[in-house]
């Protein structure tokens, strides 16, 4: 979900009491079954507080024990705190998200983070132990040549990832691009 649906904070529980929902009823589901690998995100899972996190790893483990591989997006870097790092610690990979390390296209492009932002998570999640670390650039932002987007890979490897994931823009009905009229 996007960070932004959560307003104030007021939407979270009633999501986390839908989302609790459908994990038992899809862990029902699957019973017989062990997964692999769970994921959790397709949004900012790190917008939650991390109380709220805390319970959201429980349940996890709680309905989906003894999967290999625990992926949570930590999404954009400046949600990142020491306190949600400790409370997703069960997690074997996390995602941390710059989509760009120029500061200029993540201003025109809505986000709320700073290139520093990446650094400051990143660093924080190695100093905590995150062994695996995946970060998400996205290619042909608005207003980024080659030239930018090959300067954001040479600044994601720098910081050594075990894995970086390119995405090419895809302009979302709720995002701020879709809202100004953006055009692919």
């Amino acid at each position: 979900f996007p960070a932004r649906a959560i307003g104030n904070g007021s939407l979270a529980e009633p999501y986390l009491d839908a989302l609790f929902l459908e994990m038992r009823m899809c862990a029902e589901l699957v019973q017989n079954l062990r997964p692999r690998a769970v994921y959790v995100g397709g949004g900012t899972p790190t917008a939650l507080t991390g109380g709220q996190l805390e319970r959201l790893m429980g349940e996890i483990r709680a309905l989906f024990p003894g999967a290999a591989e625990l992926t949570v997006e930590a999404g954009r870097p400046d949600t990142i705190t020491r306190e949600k790092l400790r409370a997703i610690s069960a997690a074997t990979r996390i995602s941390v998200n710059p989509q760009s390390f120029s500061d200029e296209t993540l201003a025109r492009i809505g986000r709320a983070h700073t290139a520093q932002d990446t650094l400051r998570g990143f660093s924080l999640a190695r100093d905590m132990g995150f062994s695996h670390i995946n970060m998400d650039l996205i290619a042909a932002l608005p207003g980024e040549g080659p030239e930018d987007f090959y300067a954001s890979l040479e600044a994601a490897a720098e910081l050594s990832p075990e894995s970086v994931t390119v995405h090419t823009l895809a302009v979302k009905r709720a995002s701020r691009l879709h809202e100004q009229g953006y055009v692919q």
